[in-house]
């Protein structure tokens, strides 16, 4: 960084990175719907009841009626039979997404279902 004199000050001159820097610290993080890619148009399945403030927001408006025109099964899990049973289903949707969401564990976990089950 080379100072440039202006006047009686001396200004940094910051390159070409400046505006894109710039863009990238004022620009707000993306919301759990577009990180969900749910923004575009995508519809999810909810197994379970959902109390994640955050997540059902991001599902407001974006469920689908059945699994056929889902994108990504969302699984909220409060024990073992509820986790057999989004397996299950889970299995039924090879090729599609799963978020498990859990009270114990802190946000949406996103677990990647397209390997051969």
């Amino acid at each position: 960084m080379r100072p440039k004199q202006i006047g009686c000050r001396r200004r940094p001159h910051l390159g070409d990175a400046a505006q894109t820097w710039y863009t990238a610290i004022t620009t707000p993080p993306p919301s759990l719907r577009a990180k969900l890619g749910l923004d575009r148009g995508a519809k999810a399945l909810l197994y379970g009841e959902c109390d994640d403030p955050e997540l059902a927001a991001a599902l407001d408006g974006v469920l689908a009626d059945d699994g056929a025109h889902a994108a990504m099964l969302v699984a909220c899990i409060t024990g073992p039979e509820d986790l057999a049973a989004a397996e299950a289903v889970r299995k039924r949707r090879r090729g599609h997404s799963t978020i498990i969401a859990n009270a114990a564990v802190p946000g949406p976990m996103c677990v990647p279902t397209t390997a051969a089950t």
